[in-house]
């Protein structure tokens, strides 16, 4: 039998001016290759890689993975299979958190994770018994999947990166993100041994292949990008894993909380082990802004000293900052982009407030009317969606642009990357251009977007559309 696992390409600006040679494999529809019986002939078909889908293929099921900016594009893809014939299963964050909305556009959903269902989905498929929904009783241990189907990646096409799980989960409750609801609220762990199973399989099977690229061999590296949301959740596992890690003579990113890396221990061994760069959600500068959210274990009065010691340890920062909140004003953002240029932020990155389906956050909007856009594929967090309070909607607008404008110059680039050692342009000044031109197309891009969006009702003035989200829903029996 044949499957097709899908991943959809998104209409998101950040998407499609992100550079091929810089963009990942699909992670989830590698493990479920490893997952689904050896006698299955499979295929990944990626459509951010210009990857084309031949529908009239004979193919017998067919995976999709959506998040909720591809929802609509994978709902797309979807109809078209099943228009057929063919045998749709759904699966992924939105799937998870708008289960209702995704059954009507599949023969099978999976809600959560799939891991402990899949091979279970399959037989039944095999046995001409495919259930409508599938849910794990539990979420399940880490570490009991095979090493990713590598051999599957079209390797020519994706930067050569392992992306790596080493725990699932976050404790924390803030109001916007809805992790803790789809991954659990306490730390879920890989054993250390087959995490590097998985980067040695990865380097022969992927990487080793992309080396032969131009450039001196002998100098290139190995790049780990840990996707956990916190890379130091429990100090033990991730000291042995860090440990494992030096040998091995590799490079890795992650992110980390705040509060985490205020500790001299993590920092040294993380530099040993190969860290070059550590993403940070800082959120806002403003603490009342943070409270907002409850994002508590954020103190701005903090954010400077650590930000030291990271550079003090020669770790590259990527901060994240959003934009919109309700306590947030107008002359914040100048605030914002001086505090980013004085803590020498190698690498900015800026988000619009967005309440996602699933989170509190949503709710909240939604009950009170002020989400003005319900257009999936507008909820990056690089478009306004919602109507602002402690400013107007312009006001937010124009404030993003000026913060990209400000911070992607070429003299606050050269202020901010002025700790760097001396020689050749770095990884940290290509990005920091590619972020100066994805802020020059912004504009015209949403001038673009709210005519489209006002043609096909997108932008509506009842505001309150009630979805519901991250509840029990009834009308759905889930096996």
């Amino acid at each position: 039998m044949r499957l097709n696992l899908i991943q959809p390409l998104s209409e998101s600006l950040v998407w499609r001016m992100q550079p091929k040679s810089l963009t990942t494999y699909p992670v989830s529809l590698t493990l479920l290759g490893s997952l689904t019986p050896p006698s299955w002939e499979i295929e990944i078909i990626d459509e951010r890689m210009g990857e084309e889908i031949n529908y009239d293929e004979k193919v017998d099921l067919v995976g999709i993975t959506i998040r909720t900016l591809t929802a609509p594009r994978g709902y797309q893809i979807a109809a078209e299979y099943r228009k057929r014939g063919v045998k749709v299963v759904l699966g992924g964050p939105h799937v998870s958190v708008l289960p209702s909305e995704a059954s009507t556009k599949a023969d099978a959903i999976v809600i959560g994770e799939a891991e402990p269902i899949w091979a279970q989905l399959i037989k039944d498929f095999e046995a001409g018994e495919l259930k409508r929904y599938y849910k794990a009783s539990q979420m399940p241990p880490l570490g009991n999947h095979p090493v990713p189907r590598y051999d599957l990646i079209k390797a020519h096409n994706y930067s050569p990166m392992i992306q790596i799980e080493s725990s699932r989960g976050c404790p924390h409750t803030c109001s916007y993100c809805s992790v803790p609801d789809l991954y659990g609220k306490s730390y879920r762990e890989r054993p250390v041994e087959q995490i590097i199973e998985e980067i040695l399989a990865f380097k022969e099977m992927v990487f080793n292949d992309a080396a032969q690229r131009p450039g001196p061999p002998g100098e290139r590296k190995l790049h780990i990008a840990f996707v956990d949301d916190n890379i130091w959740p429990r100090r033990k596992h991730t000291r042995d894993m860090l440990e494992a890690l030096i040998p091995l003579k590799v490079e890795w990113s992650a992110q980390a909380s705040i509060v985490a890396l205020r500790d001299p221990e993590f920092l040294a061994l993380a530099k040993e082990s190969g860290c070059q760069l550590i993403g940070i959600g800082l959120e806002s500068i403003n603490q009342e802004s943070l409270i907002e959210v409850n994002k508590k274990i954020n103190q701005v009065d903090q954010f400077a000293e650590t930000l030291q010691m990271m550079h003090d340890h020669s770790i590259g920062i990527q901060g994240y900052f959003m934009s919109g909140f309700d306590h947030d004003k107008a002359d914040g953002f100048e605030k914002t982009a001086q505090f980013i240029i004085d803590n020498h932020i190698e690498m900015p990155v800026f988000f619009i407030c967005t309440p996602y389906p699933g989170t509190s956050y949503y709710n909240q909007f939604n009950s009170q009317g002020r989400i003005f856009n319900r257009n999936w594929a507008r909820y990056d967090a690089h478009n306004l969606v919602v109507d602002m309070k402690g400013m107007t909607n312009q006001e937010l607008k124009e404030g993003f642009l000026y913060l990209h404008e400000r911070v992607y110059s070429q003299d606050a680039i050269s202020q901010r990357l002025s700790h760097l050692p001396p020689g050749p342009p770095s990884f940290f000044h290509f990005a920091n251009m590619h972020l100066n031109e994805f802020g020059k197309a912004l504009r015209p891009h949403w001038e673009h977007l709210e005519e489209t969006d006002k043609m096909a009702g997108s932008i509506v003035t009842e505001k309150k559309f009630n979805l519901s989200v991250g509840k029990p829903l009834p009308q759905i029996s889930v096996n």
